[in-house]
């Protein structure tokens, strides 16, 4: 904590005080500082992703969903594993817009998700990871199909619905029939 408070840099001391409290035991402590990070914090994204895990699990949604935002890949070609992050990292991100109610933002994720899932080739990690979203179809693309009936525009509609609103997501409407 003294490190924190004395430092002119704290978003750079962020990095190492997160995974050293998680690493410690001090899971409340990691967490705190964790919702202090922000873009310019160099806090490891697997650090991020297990707090926002916790958080999730303690239905804290609002800031799990701001961790797994922060601890999504920037795009880095030179790490092989980007893309099936990427994958569920935006499928945690639609879920938990979706927890919160923010629909706007889930579909966007979904349809993201979705498109990654269509990309991947089989035998990447991305296609590994896709197939692990889909393990439990009727769940996944339950929670999916729950956000286009919501629907971006903010109507309800039923699953037979032509929703231009939801675009790509009517995959998922057929998946539940």
């Amino acid at each position: 904590q003294r490190a924190d408070r004395y430092s002119n840099g704290s978003q750079t001391i962020l990095g190492e005080i997160i995974p050293l409290s998680f690493t410690l035991g001090h899971q409340e402590e990691a967490i705190r500082y964790a919702l202090l990070a922000n873009e310019q914090s160099r806090v490891d994204p697997f650090a991020l992703r297990q707090i926002a895990t916790i958080l999730t699990e303690n239905q804290r949604y609002a800031d799990a969903l701001r961790l797994f935002q922060l601890s999504l890949p920037d795009g880095d070609a030179a790490d092989p594993a980007a893309g099936a992050t990427l994958l569920v990292g935006q499928f945690e991100i639609g879920r938990l817009s979706f927890l919160e109610g923010d629909f706007a933002a889930a579909a966007p994720a979904f349809e993201q998700v979705e498109a990654a899932m269509d990309a991947a080739r089989p035998g990447t990690v991305e296609a590994a990871a896709a197939e692990a979203l889909v393990r439990e179809p009727a769940v996944t693309y339950s929670v999916m199909a729950k956000t286009a009936n919501a629907c971006v525009a903010g109507r309800r509609h039923s699953l037979d619905d032509d929703c231009s609103a939801c675009g790509r997501l009517g995959r998922c409407h057929r998946a539940l029939r």
